[in-house]
């Protein structure tokens, strides 16, 4: 047994704690909050107010986390794109301008935090080796070449795949399935004004690959949540194909006064399969041409028109190196009826079928 004065005291504690109301926030949303005791004497009323603040005491601030305890909202994907990089460089001599794939943008649709703040979307990582026998197939991430082409492979997902990742957690419950686990990468979304969508940008290491089909799975991660409870539902987005990166370098004059060297390199493909699994062994048409600014047109899509008498060169494709680039390599002659006039290369390449 207790001492009658700390037996005393405990129940004075506990007599004071059942007068004190929880704090209830009406909904599962993780919270951070900051709590400052207060007190003053319950005899306040008999003191001079100008003993009144004698009588008062303030505590030490103390900071909790209240985490959630719900689920989040499953993600709503309105659409997911391809996305491109690009930079450029000029030495005076060179030209250089490369465009770098494996970009995807996700628009999310609102609202977002329905657990509250520092809610991601996660992507979904599940077994690796896709079997569709296993529970986890339609809850993981895939991706993999276009089977009509012969390329280089791409390796499965791993966490480290996802470079610009703001958080990677292993072992996270799944709600649908008991007793499973997966690994989810997650992304902090930003807000689109003009579209009035969030979104999402993925840096994928696809640009050495001939546009791969990546299947996204896609929830919504609370870091700050009951442990069961961080993850939402699954969605999967529909397939989206990842351009390859490619580098395209000018040298002026190269090939005699007013003709340039265009060269244009990346991973390319081997071959194509037909529909009766026939291996055709081939590579993309390149053409390069020129385009005159058209005076008065303040619209940059709709400004740029061909040089009449100027043709289109067909770029020579030549050696696959062993890692699958392809090179393509032809000469641009600048017409002397557009001389003195502000000019643009444009280099198109082309997918060709029977």
């Amino acid at each position: 047994p207790l001492p009658p004065l700390e037996a005393d005291r405990l129940e004075k504690r506990r007599l004071l704690a059942e007068k004190v109301t929880p704090h209830n926030f009406g909904d599962t949303k993780y919270r951070r909050v900051r709590y400052r005791p207060m007190a003053t004497s319950r005899f306040r009323e008999y003191f001079p107010p100008r003993l009144w603040d004698d009588l008062s005491r303030t505590g030490a601030e103390i900071e909790l986390e209240i985490p959630a305890t719900a689920r989040p909202a499953a993600p709503r994907l309105r659409y997911a794109l391809p996305t491109f990089g690009w930079a450029a460089e000029d030495d005076g001599a060179t030209v250089t301008s490369r465009r770098s794939g494996g970009g995807v943008r996700l628009y999310l649709e609102r609202p977002w935090f329905s657990s509250g703040d520092g809610e991601l979307l996660a992507v979904v990582l599940g077994q690796y080796l896709p079997d569709k026998g296993d529970d986890l197939y339609r809850y993981s991430t895939f991706w993999g070449q276009d089977p009509l082409f012969l390329s280089p492979s791409l390796p499965l997902p791993r966490p480290e795949a996802f470079r610009n990742a703001d958080l990677v957690e292993t072992r996270v419950a799944i709600g649908e399935l008991p007793n499973r686990v997966v690994t989810v990468v997650g992304f902090a979304p930003r807000w689109d004004g003009d579209r009035r969508l969030w979104t999402v940008d993925l840096d994928l290491p696809t640009g050495g690959h001939y546009f791969p089909f990546v299947r996204l799975a896609l929830a919504r991660f609370q870091p700050r949540a009951l442990s069961d409870l961080r993850l939402s539902s699954v969605m999967l987005a529909d397939f989206v194909q990842t351009a390859p990166d490619r580098l395209l370098t000018v040298a002026r004059d190269a090939a005699g006064p007013g003709i340039h060297r265009v060269h244009l390199s990346g991973v390319g493909y081997t071959g194509r399969r037909a529909l009766n699994r026939a291996v055709t062994h081939a590579a993309n048409r390149v053409v390069a041409r020129l385009e005159r600014r058209l005076p008065g047109v303040a619209d940059e899509a709709l400004a740029w028109a061909a040089i009449d008498g100027a043709a289109d060169v067909a770029l020579t494709a030549g050696a696959v190196d062993a890692d699958g680039t392809q090179h393509w390599e032809g000469d641009v002659a600048l017409p002397e009826a557009a001389a003195g006039e502000l000019l643009r290369l444009v280099v198109r390449e082309e997918e060709l079928f029977e």
